[in-house]
């Protein structure tokens, strides 16, 4: 029904749904047909999980739809999973960044989109590192404009 409407429904992995690793991410991709499922990756929650988003985008690039741009602190995300933090606690430590402040490989994910993509990349930020929203998004629209 909704690609019947010219809408490409997409699988979105996130924290804190019943799909967010690696694992997960492809047991739903591979067990549902792709005229039926696009992908939608976020590249900052599937790093979160210690998921490598680059490669599930080359290994879906003809599912790819749209994509989340996130920048995070690749370190604390580790060392939260490995001292079993929850996603509250660890973003509360300082989980997320906007573009270009963390250490994800933002280009590098970008990079591994197909030649051919034409959907939506989306930049992200799930809570600011800056003092005020206003400034979170000035940040993001530099670094977008320095990446166009």
């Amino acid at each position: 029904i909704i690609r019947a409407q010219g809408i490409t429904p997409a699988f979105h992995p996130h924290v804190g749904t019943w799909a967010e690793t690696e694992e997960e991410t492809r047991f739903v991709l591979d067990t549902t047909d792709a005229s039926v499922l696009g992908f939608g990756p976020d590249m900052g929650h599937l790093a979160w999980a210690g998921a490598d988003a680059a490669q599930l985008v080359r290994d879906y690039a003809d599912r790819v739809a749209s994509v989340h741009i996130k920048d995070l602190d690749l370190g604390l995300a580790a060392k939260g999973r490995e001292a079993g933090w929850d996603y509250r606690k660890t973003v509360l430590a300082g989980l997320w960044s906007e573009p270009g402040h963390g250490n994800a490989d933002i280009a590098g994910f970008v990079g591994a989109l197909p030649d051919d993509f034409d959907g939506w990349l989306i930049i992200e930020v799930d809570r600011g590192a800056r003092p005020t929203p206003e400034e979170s998004v000035r940040l993001c629209g530099e670094w977008a404009r320095r990446n166009a």
